[in-house]
């Protein structure tokens, strides 16, 4: 009722978040692949952000949830975090799933989705990361190349295992997350220049930080304009990318 109601009142934009949208409706028999079936069922044009899932709950429902991505109401976009590239770090972080799922998982989206954008996330520094962990981690990214990394640095919380162990020294961390940052920000620019010259259609979503206009491709891309119209906000419009950096892409309307 709240999608139809969004979609009614004009909205172009609609995300499904939560913690984790893959573990949606486990608790009640119900799937994600089920809920966006009906909720594209509603006449209109606008997009659906889905928001980010993990790996393991991702196991039951990726053969049904990537042929719903091939509808043009669904963004192309993949927010999937891997955290480690170590296998021997994601068991001591119980995360379920093994570096190979991961970069298999990714393979089928990408098999599926040819230009979808991928995001994952990354902790450095987790308690008994060695450099070689670190390393491995260094070159899954190379490896997978996703379109942007979210980097942290490990930091301990009140009463979680992880809280008990020995922690990095804090110099450590941050010399790794340096190092990941450069290396997500040159691959990022690397796969946004593979845009320039294109046309693509977009959705016009609002204002930059500088007053442009700021638009999303189809594969939820950010895409400046030089444009301060606001008449143009909420429209579909085909853009010409002239420019990349690593987390956008500058346009101008055709």
């Amino acid at each position: 009722r709240a999608f139809r109601r969004a979609v009614a009142g004009g909205a172009k934009e609609i995300y499904l978040t939560s913690q984790d949208t893959a573990a949606y409706g486990l608790d009640i028999g119900y799937t994600l692949p089920k809920l966006l079936k009906l909720l594209l069922r509603t006449p209109g044009e606008y997009r659906i952000r889905i928001g980010m899932f993990n790996p393991l709950p991702l196991r039951a429902i990726l053969n049904d949830l990537l042929p719903i991505y091939r509808d043009p109401r669904i963004y192309k976009f993949v927010h999937l975090p891997v955290q480690s590239g170590d296998d021997d770090i994601l068991r001591a972080m119980r995360r379920g799933y093994t570096v190979a799922e991961f970069v298999s998982q990714v393979e089928k989206i990408r098999s599926a989705i040819p230009d979808v954008q991928l995001v994952t996330d990354i902790i450095v520094g987790y308690p008994g990361e060695t450099e070689e962990a670190f390393e491995n981690t260094v070159k899954l990214i190379e490896r997978v190349r996703p379109d942007r990394v979210h980097v942290a640095r490990f930091s301990a919380r009140l009463h979680t295992p992880a809280s008990s162990l020995k922690q990095l020294p804090d110099d450590v961390k941050k010399r790794r997350s340096e190092t990941l940052s450069r290396l997500v920000l040159k691959i990022g620019y690397e796969n946004n220049l593979r845009y320039v010259g294109m046309e693509q259609r977009v959705l016009i979503v609002g204002r930059s930080p500088k007053g442009q206009l700021e638009a999303r491709t189809d594969t939820y891309r950010i895409v400046i304009l030089d444009n301060a119209d606001k008449r143009l906000i909420g429209k579909f419009v085909d853009v010409k990318i002239v420019d990349a950096g690593p987390f956008y892409l500058k346009g101008v309307l055709v």
